[in-house]
């Protein structure tokens, strides 16, 4: 899927961060996620990322990001808003990202 430089999303594909999200919580609680709380989980983290890279942008670059190795330092307001290039859908009981349809 080709992108503008905008809206190059910081993960590419939502599936392997929801199963980061229901590897955690079987970990942690020793119990299995719900569709519907995996959903909102994912919903709320898109939502938390893109507010937080906006508001980088609004203090013009003054949160560096962690860097690796050898590489130069980036802000957070060098990210796209987007965590994740997946359409959500407002449905009845949640919001829905298009893996589940």
């Amino acid at each position: 899927m080709s992108y503008s430089k905008e809206v190059i999303p910081v993960i590419e594909n939502v599936m392997p961060l929801a199963a980061y999200i229901k590897h955690e919580c079987l970990d942690l609680k020793k119990n299995t996620i719900s569709p519907l709380k995996l959903q909102k989980s994912l919903y709320f983290l898109f939502a938390y990322w893109g507010g937080f890279i906006r508001k980088s942008k609004q203090i013009q670059q003054t949160v560096p990001a962690k860097c690796n190795n050898n590489e130069e330092s980036s802000y957070y307001s060098d990210y796209s808003e987007y965590l994740y290039y997946s359409k959500i859908e407002a449905w009845m009981y949640d919001p829905c990202t298009s893996y589940c349809l």
